[in-house]
């Protein structure tokens, strides 16, 4: 399948802006309200909150500890393009309306992964055509996903409202020991 690609113009052609959030271990909330290109993003001890409609394209990893999120609150979206890896412990888009359309992931490149651990849930739309998937912990996962490998334990709801556009691609391998269910994912 092909990947996904990453947004160009500014802030994104230039260099990264460093790791998000500096000094983590203050903890609280972090606002962003425009757009990103950061290095890292990794929340140990502060949740951020999306203020509008961004993009942040990261040049590495994702992580949120368990019990740290990114919270969308109605009427606010975020595109976030990956170049690195995903690790999941906390929440990613569960407060407010918990729409999985209003959070798109796009892991960019190949052999990647998006891993989830903890007891968080995560409401997103997952583009992964070409990277690896693994879902545990007790947190579960709502919205869709495209991946070529699939494998954990937790719960996964599609959501059929949301859609990527386009279509084709190759076939996956999938071993995967949780619940799949299929309905609308509603607030």
């Amino acid at each position: 399948m092909p990947n996904p690609i990453e947004p160009t113009g500014s802030p994104f052609d230039g260099s990264h802006e460093g790791d998000f959030p500096p000094n983590d271990w203050t903890g609280g909330e972090r606002i962003l309200n425009s757009n990103h290109y950061f290095n890292n993003i990794s929340l140990w001890s502060s949740y951020i909150t999306v203020n509008g409609n961004i993009t942040i394209l990261l040049n590495n990893n994702l992580n949120v500890g368990n019990g740290r999120s990114i919270r969308i609150p109605q009427g606010s979206s975020l595109d976030l393009y990956v170049k690195g890896n995903c690790d999941i412990g906390g929440d990613l888009n569960s407060y407010h309306e918990r729409l999985p359309s209003n959070l798109r992931i796009y892991m960019l490149g190949n052999n990647k992964s998006f891993n989830t651990w903890g007891s968080g849930n995560v409401y997103a739309l997952l583009d992964s055509p070409n990277c690896n998937v693994s879902l545990w912990g007790s947190g579960q996962f709502y919205g869709r996903m495209k991946a070529k490998n699939l494998s954990g334990g937790c719960k996964v709801h599609v959501d059929l409202d949301s859609n990527f556009g386009g279509s084709g691609g190759t076939s996956q391998t999938w071993t995967f020991g949780g619940d799949i269910i299929q309905g609308e994912i509603l607030p």
